[in-house]
C-alpha cells in the first residue's frame, strides 16, 4: 500500500532528481502537491523530468545544476531555493537516506539580512 502525504503549500528540494529514485521522488512529491526545486549533475536528464513534472501535474519547479559532492554546489543549490521559494518546507536527496520523507517537517527561511541559516 503507498503511502499518502499531502504536501500542498510546501516546497520540496530533491537531489538527484535527474532520473531514477530522485526521479520518482519528484513526481511523487508533486503529485502530492509540493513545489519542488530540482538538481542532478545533468541538466538534459533534470530538464526532462521538470518536464514530466510539469506536464503530469502543474507543479511550479526549478531546476539546478548541482553535484552533491560539492559543498559549495549545495550552497548554492540552497541559496537558489530558498531566494525562489521562501519559506522552503523539505529536502530529500537520494544519495545519504532511505526515507525521501524525512526532510519534510521543517521550514527554512532566509534571514532578515538574506542569509541563509546553518544547517
Amino acid at each position: 500500500m503507498a503511502v499518502r502525504m499531502r504536501l500542498d503549500d510546501r516546497v520540496a528540494h530533491i537531489t538527484g532528481s535527474g532520473r531514477g529514485v530522485g526521479r520518482a521522488i519528484a513526481l511523487a512529491f508533486a503529485a502530492e502537491g509540493a513545489r519542488l526545486a530540482l538538481s542532478a549533475r545533468t541538466a538534459a536528464e533534470l530538464e526532462e523530468t521538470a518536464r514530466l513534472v510539469s506536464e503530469r501535474h502543474g507543479t511550479e519547479v526549478i531546476t539546478i545544476i548541482a553535484d552533491v559532492s560539492d559543498f559549495s554546489q549545495v550552497n548554492n543549490a540552497i541559496r537558489r531555493t530558498v531566494e525562489h521559494f521562501d519559506p522552503w518546507t523539505c529536502w530529500s536527496t537520494t544519495r545519504a537516506t532511505s526515507d525521501p520523507w524525512a526532510g519534510c517537517g521543517t521550514t527554512i527561511r532566509r534571514s532578515g539580512r538574506g542569509q541563509l541559516p546553518s544547517i
